[in-house]
């Protein structure tokens, strides 16, 4: 489903995307790339907005059922609940809910390049700081988020993000960061109105 958010986000601009690949450590949507970092954005924002609707209906029904919700102090599991109440569908509901919450929290609240709350970022910095500027924060930024999950035992994708910054580093260092398809796409601000008629894009596959 938040694969599908891309996919919906992609083709409301007029960009083609009709392949979503599902592996067992999650899955891509393969989209056309954004024509500029405002289309970028939203093709991008589209994938986590997906978990909101299905985790407020999977909230709406344990709080019908007498469920208490209360935050805490937990980055990817902002939410606790407490008594959901006997049953198996409640306990099914409360699963939904807790991985609505995990995956919206980790693709969001993570500015971690390529996560989407990092790709948001970079569709945000990119017009006014430039490709080497924003290249650079989205590098730390990983980093840091990296250390923040091995700290928190989320260890395999710690190391797929330190690897994914090291490559950010391998193309600023190359100079090769201004052909990336999430770095290249400063020429139009991200705030401005979409073309009345969007053309579908020819441009390089991006995988969400």
């Amino acid at each position: 489903i938040h694969e599908f958010g891309h996919c919906l986000g992609a083709r409301s601009f007029g960009i083609k995307a009709d392949r979503v690949l599902l592996w067992p450590f999650g899955g891509l949507a393969f989209v056309g790339g954004g024509r500029n970092t405002r289309e970028e954005f939203w093709i991008t924002f589209w994938g986590p907005f997906v978990h909101i609707p299905i985790g407020l209906a999977a909230a709406g029904w344990l709080a019908w059922q007498g469920a208490g919700f209360h935050f805490q102090m937990s980055l990817l599991d902002p939410i606790g609940v407490s008594n959901i109440g006997a049953g198996t569908a409640n306990l099914i509901v409360y699963l939904i809910l807790k991985v609505q919450v995990w995956l919206f929290a980790l693709n969001v609240f993570l500015p971690a390049y390529p996560m989407d709350g990092g790709r948001m970022l970079v569709a945000t910095m990119l017009p006014r700081w430039g490709a080497l500027k924003t290249s650079l924060v989205a590098m730390v930024l990983t980093c840091v988020c990296a250390c923040y999950l091995l700290a928190n035992d989320t260890s395999f994708i710690a190391f797929f993000l330190l690897m994914e910054a090291a490559q950010l580093y391998q193309l600023r260092q190359t100079g090769l960061i201004y052909q990336h398809p999430s770095f290249s796409r400063s020429a139009q601000p991200l705030y401005t109105q979409p073309r009345s008629q969007p053309r579908p894009s020819k441009s390089r596959d991006i995988s969400h």
